[in-house]
């Protein structure tokens, strides 16, 4: 299916439940679920009743398909869960309900408590096999198209994006730099040592002029001699030969 169809026009999934929820009918979305409706059915597209609030932005619905007992790490068929569509769709306020509510409290004391956030899903990291999640919601942040999307950056992704670049991307990034200063050092140098004098029209004998076309009535050049004059390193002075040779 076409990604940027897919959530288009008349799309309100394929259960009762699911138009319930995108139609913001509280009343029958509760009756439905007293009926034993099942709230984590998922459609051809593999959307639950939470991606239907996430693709509408129905913030009302969402919090009571939560509260009824939906489940948040429910896949789609893109392998989406609502938390990484709201990121995908930049949906910023969807995302920041769901990633609440993903949280879970460690301790509390009056006015203040320390909060764990799970990073399966959010972290690009996938936790099971070590590789790239390229449908996490930090890659759905920080490689998606739209402006809106830098809005997801503020609070726990940008502190995750801060941890990881003070960790190891740093050291990476000077790492990569560095060799990269030397390489052109040495490459500037090897260049700069080339003997400019010796040009094509002139160890041709004006057989090949400068724009490298060969002159009919040229005489004196010899089709024996190496082609390249740039192989000969002691033709020049002994510290540029020797030095254009280390650093090529």
């Amino acid at each position: 299916f076409e990604q940027r169809t897919l959530f288009r026009s008349m799309y309100f999934g394929e259960y009762p439940l699911s138009f319930a929820a995108c139609m913001n009918d509280p009343d029958s979305f509760r009756i439905l679920v007293s009926y034993r409706a099942n709230i984590n059915a998922q459609d051809t597209n593999g959307n639950t009743v939470l991606h239907m609030c996430v693709i509408h932005e129905n913030m009302e619905m969402l919090r009571l398909t939560i509260e009824l007992g939906a489940k948040l790490k429910m896949k789609n068929r893109q392998n989406l869960t609502p938390l990484t569509l709201a990121a995908k769709l930049a949906k910023s306020r969807m995302f920041t309900e769901l990633l609440e509510h993903e949280t879970f409290t460690h301790w509390e004391y009056g006015n203040i408590s320390e909060v764990f956030h799970p990073l399966a899903g959010i972290d690009t990291i996938n936790q099971e096999n070590g590789d790239i999640d390229e449908t996490s919601a930090l890659s759905q942040a920080v490689y998606g198209k739209q402006t809106a999307h830098l809005k997801l950056l503020d609070g726990l992704l940008e502190e995750l994006l801060d941890a990881k670049w003070q960790a190891f991307a740093r050291k990476e990034v000077i790492r990569s730099l560095s060799f990269f200063a030397i390489y052109y050092l040495f490459f500037f140098t090897a260049f700069m040592q080339r003997p400019f004098s010796k040009v094509t029209e002139l160890e041709t004998n004006g057989s090949i002029n400068g724009f490298g076309k060969h002159v009919e009535d040229a005489s004196g050049y010899d089709e024996s001699r190496e082609r390249c004059h740039l192989l000969h390193y002691n033709d020049l002075p002994i510290i540029q030969g020797w030095l254009r040779l280390g650093c090529e």
